[in-house]
C-alpha cells in the first residue's frame, strides 16, 4: 500500500492485514519519479521483485475553467498522466 500520505497507507495496510493478507505502507509520490525509483528500490529489497502493481490513482477537479490555476492543472496532470507513465 502506498500513498503521498504515509499515515493513511499504514492504517489502509493494517485493514489489509487485519483481513488477513500480506501489506505493508510506503509513502509515494506518484508524480516524482525518484519517488517510484525509491519505493521500487525498497520492494525489490525486501520482497525481491515486483510482480503485480495496481496504479490505483487519480485526482479529480470541480472547479470551473475560469477558477483553475495553471498549478492545479499541472498538479491534475502530474499526477493523472505522468504518474502512470513514469511507474514502469
Amino acid at each position: 500500500m502506498a500513498d503521498l500520505d504515509l499515515a493513511q497507507a499504514e492504517a489502509k495496510s493494517a485493514e489489509i492485514s487485519a483481513a488477513g493478507a500480506a501489506s505493508r505502507a510506503l509513502a509515494l509520490d506518484v508524480s516524482e519519479p525518484k519517488s517510484w525509483q525509491a519505493t521500487l528500490s525498497e520492494i525489490e529489497r525486501s520482497a525481491g521483485n515486483l510482480d503485480i502493481l495496481v496504479n490505483n490513482v487519480g485526482l479529480t477537479m470541480s472547479k470551473s475553467i475560469e477558477d483553475t490555476t495553471i498549478e492545479d492543472w499541472r498538479l491534475l496532470m502530474r499526477v493523472n498522466l505522468e504518474g502512470p507513465f513514469i511507474s514502469f
